[in-house]
């Protein structure tokens, strides 16, 4: 029977808990890290879609986070979620404001990889679900620490209410020296669906290119507010470098070699996957590729229902070696590195290319599971990466673009999502 002198411990170690935990956020960026190496695959997106962003509406909808611990034995892992502020900054909102349920909770979803050459123990984890459920629109964080409250992963994520509609296309740069490389988002206004409290001081914007934060427009306030419309400048440049297709490769299937492959190598400790050649494209003319913008996705080919219907790929798929290559004469005077969206688009020095100047080649082996990628090289310029010497940039490229429209009135200690769309520049 539950007693009042029992309820005391308890409140005390929830206490603990949090005070515990809030103390360990102070190591975590509120960023999409991955902060140990032998934590590989980390998926953030819509539950049950391929290629998506880790946007969903308030109250409609799921997301999926799911990850692999290489090391092969089984772990516990702790998940915490919080309400951040639109500049991703922590929210001034209590946790049971935000949040349904207790943080801190398991990752119970785990199974064992098959009789794979390297053996992994494959998380995941659906939000909301039957422990929690958010209860605000904005921006969120989401943190998984291993038993020792140590941080192993973070990634962001958004929940929007659906009270916007966008009156918004994609054009070329109207700036001379861009009109042939870079695109311009032609946001000329919102419809509110209700009223809000003086939406010209209270709203702001931001636009994003293909899911990457550090491709993106912040700060962006309407110019003036009619009725329910609210309006932009007509003469804000929000260009962007339109780049190229993303480069590609596709190893859901290891018994052939499939586009932009060119060999793989299957030995009993390990499976090679050497890349075709690979050269800088700046000056090359723009040509149409169905890429995924930058994403990833992890399948293999000739699944029966049984195994789509379970996603046993994500348990069967083997972790390969994949050998990157970048042929050039002499090397840039910058660091060279791989990037996409299955690692964030950051400086992580696995992916790192070496140039080897006796063969006039950039070179970067890591392990990647199964399945299909999209990536770019970029050059590392300190506090941002330029694709352009490498990939080129066209106003042509098809290229996703999102706006999130953040909004808080004089009472609220919130950053609320109104709205959020994302589409693609060709539509």
């Amino acid at each position: 029977m539950f007693t009042y002198h029992s309820f005391w411990p308890i409140i005390l170690f929830v206490f603990l808990a949090q005070t515990s935990s809030f103390a360990q956020i102070g190591n975590v960026i509120a960023d999409d890290r991955t902060y140990v190496d032998y934590i590989k695959t980390v998926e953030c997106k819509v539950s049950n879609v391929g290629f998506s962003y880790p946007f969903i509406r308030l109250n409609g909808g799921s997301l999926m986070l799911s990850f692999d611990d290489l090391r092969g034995e089984e772990n516990d892992y702790y998940y915490w979620i919080y309400h951040m502020d639109r500049d991703w900054n922590y929210s001034d909102i209590d946790e049971e404001d935000y949040l349904d349920g207790f943080n801190g909770e398991e990752i119970r979803n785990y199974r064992y990889s098959g009789q794979t050459t390297e053996p992994y123990i494959h998380y995941d984890l659906t939000i909301p679900n039957q422990e929690q459920r958010l209860l605000l629109s904005g921006n969120y964080l989401l943190v998984v620490v291993d038993e020792n409250e140590k941080p192993v992963l973070s990634r962001r994520f958004v929940i929007f209410e659906n009270k916007t509609e966008f009156d918004v296309s994609i054009e070329r740069s109207f700036t001379p020296n861009e009109v042939r490389t870079h695109q311009r988002v032609d946001l000329r206004s919102i419809i509110l669906n209700g009223s809000l409290e003086d939406p010209q001081e209270n709203i702001e914007l931001r636009i994003m290119q293909n899911g990457n934060w550090d491709q993106a427009y912040h700060n962006i306030i309407p110019s003036y507010v009619r009725e329910e419309n609210v309006l932009f400048d007509k003469g804000m440049n929000l260009s962007f470098e339109g780049l190229n297709e993303f480069r590609n490769f596709d190893t859901r299937s290891l018994e052939y070699v499939t586009n932009n492959i060119h060999s793989i190598d299957i030995n009993l400790d390990r499976i090679d996957v050497l890349l075709k050649k690979a050269t800088p494209r700046p000056y090359n003319t723009h040509s149409f590729e169905n890429d995924n913008n930058g994403q990833f996705y992890i399948n293999q080919h000739r699944q029966n229902a049984f195994d789509q219907q379970y996603r046993r790929a994500l348990i069967n798929a083997e972790y390969t070696n994949v050998i990157f290559n970048l042929f050039k004469e002499f090397p840039y005077d910058e660091d060279v590195y791989i990037l996409g969206a299955f690692n964030n688009y950051e400086k992580d020095p696995e992916f790192k290319m070496t140039f080897d100047a006796e063969r006039g080649i950039y070179l970067c082996e890591t392990l990647l599971k199964q399945g299909y990628y999209d990536y770019y090289f970029g050059l590392d310029m300190g506090d941002y990466f330029d694709y352009v010497p490498l990939e080129g940039s066209h106003a042509e490229t098809e290229n996703d673009y999102t706006i999130i429209v953040y909004y808080r009135s004089t009472t609220d200690y919130q950053d609320r999502v109104i709205g959020l769309i994302t589409f693609s520049s060709s539509d």
